[in-house]
């Protein structure tokens, strides 16, 4: 983000910074009530509380690593990106 932050105005960076920060809270309030949803969404016949609410876990748990996992695919995508076949021109 601070490399973004850096190719826009200075009168646009405190304004660009409160707006990313005011997203990654939304992002985590919306993230951690999806998951709160997902460990309580079971409901097995004969089963405890707690082990429902394991077993929602374990499905919050699997949401959670195939994120991860697509994250990461788009990180590594991103960071090997093919090189130009065009020297760009230097400043």
């Amino acid at each position: 983000m601070a490399y973004g932050l850096k190719l826009l105005p200075a009168s646009y960076q405190q304004d660009a910074n409160a707006l990313y920060n005011t997203g990654q809270q939304v992002a985590g309030a919306v993230g951690t009530t999806v998951l709160a949803l997902m460990m309580n969404m079971i409901h097995t016949p004969g089963a405890t509380a707690a082990q429902n609410v394991a077993a929602g876990s374990q499905l919050a748990f699997v949401l959670l690593v195939l994120l991860g996992v697509g994250i990461a695919w788009l990180f590594r995508r991103l960071l090997h990106l093919p090189a130009p076949t065009e020297k760009l021109p230097t400043r």
